[in-house]
C-alpha cells in the first residue's frame, strides 16, 4: 500500500516537473523575442497573461510606436518567430509596430486554441500560410502589411467560429476565395486597399449574420450579386473604388437594416431602382461616378433618415423629385449633363435679361453716339456762321 502511495507521489512529481519544464520553456520564446534573460519569469510581464498552471495564454506586443502604453522596443527589428507555435495555450495574440518585419509563420497554424489574432507590421513581408486555416477557435483575424502579398488561401474558410476578419491595405492578390461563404457566423468582412480582382462570390449571400461588408479599393469586376439582397442584417456595403459592371441589384431593396451603401467609383450603368427607397435606416448613399442613366426615383424621398446622397458624376436626365428637394441633406447632383437643375429652370429667364439688358445697352449707345455727332454738326455750323458775319 505504501509503495502504491508513493508510486503515485513519484508520478506526480514527474509530471510537475515535467510542466515546469514546458512553462519555462514557452517563456524562453517569449524572452528571447524580447531580447531579455531567458530564465526571466515573462508572467509577471506586463504585457503577458498566463493561466492559473503558468502556460502562456495572452500576448500583446508593440514593437516601434513610441506613444503607446504596450511599446516593447522601438529601436530594433523584430520577426515572429516560428516557435510561437509551440505556445498552444495561447487564446490572444496580437503583434503590432512599424518594426515588425519578416513573414507571419506557417507554425501559427498550430495555436488551436487561439480565439484572437492581430497581426500589423508595415515592414512585414509575407504571404498568408494556409494554416492558419486549421486555428478552428478563432473568432478574430487582422492582418495589414503593406508587404503582405499572395493569395488568399481558400482554407480561410474553415474559420467557422469567426466573426470579423479584417484583410486591409496590403498587396494581396487573386479573388476572393468563395469558400469564405461557410463563415456562417461571420458579422464584419472588411477585405479593402488590396489588389484582388475577379468577381464577389455570390456564396458570401448564405452569410446570413453579416453586418459589414467592405471590399473598397480593389479590382473587383463583374456584378454585384443579388444573393446580397438575403443578408438582412447588413449594415453596411462599400463596393466603392472597384470595377463593377452591371446595374444595381433591386434585390437591395431588401436590406432593411442597411445604414450605408456605397458603389461609387464603378461602371455601373442602367437605372437607380426605386426599390432603394425602402432603405428607410439608410443614412449615407453613394452612387457617384459610374455610368447610371434614368431619372432619379421619387422613392428616396422616402429615406427618413438620410444624410448624404451623392449621384455626382452619372448620366442622370430628368429633374430632382420634389421630395428629394424638401429634405435637409447633403446632395450632390453635379456632372450629369441631362439633368435639370433649379440653376437649368431659372437660365431662360437671366438668358432673356441678359438679352434684354444687351438691346437697352446697345440703343442708348447709338442714340448717345447719334446725339453727340448731331451736337458736333451744329457747333460747327454755328462756328462757321459765325466767322461769316466778323468778315462783314
Amino acid at each position: 500500500m505504501n509503495i502504491f502511495i508513493l508510486l503515485i507521489n513519484f508520478i506526480f512529481i514527474i509530471k510537475f516537473i515535467l510542466a515546469e519544464k514546458d512553462i519555462n520553456k514557452e517563456c524562453e520564446i517569449v524572452n528571447k523575442l524580447l531580447n531579455i534573460d531567458l530564465s526571466f519569469d515573462c508572467c509577471i510581464h506586463k504585457n503577458i497573461i498566463c493561466s492559473d498552471d503558468g502556460h502562456i495564454i495572452r500576448i500583446n506586443f508593440n514593437f516601434g510606436y513610441s506613444n503607446s502604453d504596450e511599446v516593447e522596443d522601438i529601436t530594433n527589428e523584430k520577426s515572429i518567430p516560428p516557435e510561437f507555435g509551440n505556445l498552444t495555450y495561447l487564446t490572444y495574440l496580437s503583434i503590432s509596430g512599424k518594426n515588425l518585419k519578416g513573414s507571419i509563420p506557417s507554425e501559427l497554424g498550430n495555436l488551436t486554441n487561439l480565439e484572437y489574432l492581430y497581426i500589423y507590421g508595415d515592414k512585414l513581408s509575407s504571404t498568408i500560410p494556409p494554416e492558419l486555416g486549421n486555428l478552428s477557435k478563432l473568432e478574430y483575424i487582422y492582418l495589414h502589411g503593406k508587404s503582405i502579398n499572395g493569395t488568399l488561401p481558400s482554407e480561410l474558410g474553415n474559420l467557422t467560429n469567426l466573426k470579423e476578419m479584417y484583410i486591409t491595405r496590403n498587396n494581396i492578390t487573386g479573388s476572393i476565395p468563395s469558400s469564405l461563404g461557410k463563415l456562417s457566423n461571420l458579422k464584419t468582412l472588411v477585405i479593402d486597399q488590396n489588389l484582388i480582382d475577379g468577381k464577389i462570390p455570390s456564396e458570401l449571400g448564405n452569410l446570413s449574420n453579416l453586418e459589414r461588408i467592405d471590399f473598397s479599393y480593389n479590382y473587383l469586376s463583374g456584378h454585384i450579386p443579388r444573393e446580397f439582397g438575403k443578408l438582412s442584417k447588413l449594415k453596411n456595403l462599400e463596393l466603392n473604388i472597384n470595377d463593377l459592371i452591371g446595374s444595381i441589384p433591386s434585390e437591395l431593396g431588401n436590406l432593411s437594416n442597411l445604414k450605408t451603401l456605397d458603389l461609387s467609383d464603378n461602371f455601373l450603368v442602367d437605372s437607380i431602382p426605386p426599390e432603394l427607397g425602402k432603405l428607410t435606416n439608410m443614412e449615407k448613399l453613394d452612387l457617384s461616378f459610374n455610368k447610371l442613366s434614368g431619372s432619379i426615383p421619387s422613392e428616396l424621398g422616402n429615406l427618413s433618415n438620410l444624410k448624404s446622397l451623392l449621384l455626382n458624376d452619372n448620366n442622370l436626365s430628368g429633374s430632382i423629385p420634389k421630395e428629394l428637394k424638401k429634405k435637409d441633406i447633403k446632395l450632390n447632383v453635379s456632372n450629369n449633363p441631362l439633368l435639370e437643375t433649379e440653376e437649368d429652370k431659372r437660365s431662360p429667364l437671366l438668358t432673356i435679361i441678359i438679352i434684354s439688358v444687351c438691346i437697352l445697352l446697345f440703343i442708348t449707345v447709338v442714340v448717345l453716339i447719334y446725339l453727340k455727332a448731331k451736337n458736333r454738326n451744329f457747333t460747327i455750323e454755328e462756328s462757321r456762321n459765325n466767322s461769316s458775319n466778323d468778315e462783314n
